[in-house]
């Protein structure tokens, strides 16, 4: 067996290639830009107003009180007006429209006086104001945002400002989930369990995650508990997808068939079984173009094996931080593991008191979904180690929180 920390080198040593996509700017919010992005145009482009009111020379109005000026027209946003502002004349003016020719000031209307086609200019404070000039923010060239950027609302307004109604984004993985086992039953097919079955959890769960996660293609599939069966599967997913993840089959029972069908399917294996609980015998395999996760089939062994190791890759390949989201804090209880395997541990991290206190929940079963709800995160302890009440350690919040 291998340990967690050599299982994830493994995996970032055998990661397939990004692939991009082009992507509807309304349709980009949280992914990931694979391309730098530049101004095909200085901003703003014209001179403009940034307030409604008047444009007008400075000439006319530095030296004057209270100064009576004819009005010449008007500048709309998206209708300039299309002569030059001469001696004595003003233009009535609307924010971000084109300041005219001939103009150099705007003064706001709150300062005016208008009557019979004249404008009186009550208070105008220094030449050149309310103008927003050409290429003030950025020039034709300039360098806006570095690939690998997050798309947030903001970005993706800026990007709107410049004319992209698409851009370059890093695509998710096509990903199949398979799952074993003939004594689960379909929750979707609302039928009564026969003697021994128990409802599917892990193909609900795992599909809920992967959209979480931003996937967008997702297949489902069943497979029989024999060895051909599950090579035919795998090789048939293996023609459209990236990424296959199946749970169950990856003990050692003589109905555990996923490694060696993999095999046949044309898989390399990277590792099987990892020191850690739960999820030891998680098994991962590549070819050239497809990866392959064999995930325990304990609902908990295949959710916490998902986040610490299948959730990150998701991250990846859509260009995210695969990081998970930490704090420092402190155990409100001591903590002993004796075992050979590090432990990821179901924990409840919180603000307690003015600090923050990781409590680990109760029931730790690899069975015991129910009790996965109420943690928020996990940690990892390495194996033959104790840590005391107090003890500082590293808490991981689950992706949702």
């Amino acid at each position: 067996m291998i340990s967690i920390d050599k299982a994830k080198e493994l995996v970032i040593e055998h990661r397939l290639d990004r692939k991009t996509v082009q992507k509807r700017l309304l349709e980009a919010e949280g992914r990931v830009l694979s391309v730098p992005v530049k101004a095909p145009f200085g901003s703003p482009q014209f001179d403009n107003s940034a307030m409604d009111g008047f444009a007008l020379r400075w000439d006319d109005v530095a030296d004057n009180d209270k100064p009576t000026l004819e009005i010449a027209g008007e500048s709309r946003a998206g209708e300039p007006w299309q002569s030059k502002v001469k001696d004595g004349q003003a233009v009535r003016i609307n924010t971000g429209a084109v300041v005219p020719k001939g103009a150099d000031t705007v003064v706001p209307v709150e300062n005016c006086t208008v009557d019979s086609g004249f404008v009186s200019i009550n208070k105008a404070r220094k030449k050149g104001d309310n103008i927003r000039y050409k290429g003030e923010e950025y020039e034709k060239g300039d360098l806006l945002f570095e690939k690998d950027l997050l798309l947030n609302p903001a970005v993706i307004g800026a990007l709107g400002s410049i004319g992209m109604g698409s851009v370059e984004v890093y695509k998710p993985p096509k990903v199949t989930i398979m799952v074993t086992g003939s004594e689960l039953a379909d929750v979707e097919q609302d039928e009564p369990l026969k003697p021994g079955q128990i409802y599917d959890s892990n193909r609900p769960m795992l599909y809920s995650f992967l959209k979480k996660a931003g996937v967008e293609e997702i297949d489902t599939m069943r497979v029989k508990d024999d060895r051909d069966s599950t090579r035919k599967a795998i090789a048939a997913a293996t023609e459209h997808t990236d990424m296959i993840i199946s749970t169950g089959g990856v003990s050692v029972g003589p109905h555990d068939h996923i490694p060696a069908a993999s095999r046949d399917a044309g898989f390399t294996t990277v590792f099987h079984k990892v020191a850690q609980k739960p999820g030891k015998p998680i098994y991962f395999a590549h070819r050239d173009d497809c990866l392959f996760w064999g995930l325990p089939g304990n609902p908990v062994s295949a959710f916490m094996t998902f986040t610490y190791y299948v959730y990150p890759e998701i991250c990846y390949y859509l260009g995210r931080d695969t990081d998970f989201r930490s704090h420092i804090g402190r155990l409100d209880k001591t903590i002993n593991n004796h075992r050979e395997r590090s432990v990821l541990m179901r924990v409840n991290g919180a603000v307690k008191d003015r600090e923050f206190t990781i409590q680990p929940i109760k029931r730790q079963g690899s069975h015991m979904l129910l009790a996965l709800t109420q943690a928020n995160g996990f940690i990892a302890v390495p194996p033959q180690t104790e840590w005391k009440q107090g003890t500082e350690v590293t808490f991981h919040y689950f992706p949702w929180q």
